[in-house]
């Protein structure tokens, strides 16, 4: 009889080891999976608030370009003497600046059709997305952006468009 009590003793000390064990890994994979949730929620909001003061920035440097008297009327000249040599240096070397201060891909002028009249950057050609949007932006007279997109040769992109002052004659865009 003190050999069976004591072979359920065994037994039953044998069962509860592994039964705690495992309420204790079932405990902590609840937690474990809270605290990465949590985590990923962290991130999720911080990189949220990152692309949005990044498009904020964006967008104010469009502005502030938009805004531009001095740009407005190197394009305007531009515009007007297409044979004179001496405005399409002046405003390559605006675009330049203007690529290097704002870290953008591309600065590019197209004419209201969408043809390109000056670029500077790697990406430098009118996707059918900025295209849809020229109609647009000649109406509305503000600056618009599409959504990111894929482009044929692979990259990501973000464009911004801006107009005001040469809105009839030519559209500034630039690729990000």
């Amino acid at each position: 009889m003190k050999k069976k009590y004591f072979f359920y003793q065994t037994l039953l000390l044998l069962l509860i080891v592994p039964l705690i064990g495992l309420t204790f890994l079932t405990i902590q994979i609840s937690a474990v999976k809270q605290e990465t949730y949590e985590n990923l929620e962290s991130v999720h909001k911080l990189k949220i608030g990152q692309i949005e003061s990044w498009l904020n920035e964006r967008q104010g440097n469009c502005i502030s370009i938009k805004n531009s008297v001095g740009l407005a009327l190197s394009v305007q000249s531009l515009f007007q003497h297409k044979n004179d040599t001496l405005y399409q240096p002046i405003l390559t070397k605006l675009f330049e600046s203007l690529q290097t201060t704002y870290g953008y891909e591309s600065v590019f002028l197209a004419d209201t059709t969408g043809k390109v009249l000056l670029s500077t950057g790697n990406n430098t050609t009118v996707s059918k997305v900025v295209q849809t949007l020229l109609a647009q932006l000649i109406t509305n007279k503000e600056i618009v952006n599409t959504d990111l997109y894929r482009e044929e040769n692979g990259g990501c992109y973000l464009k911004l468009i801006g107009s005001k002052h040469w809105r009839r004659c030519g559209l500034l865009l630039f690729g990000s």
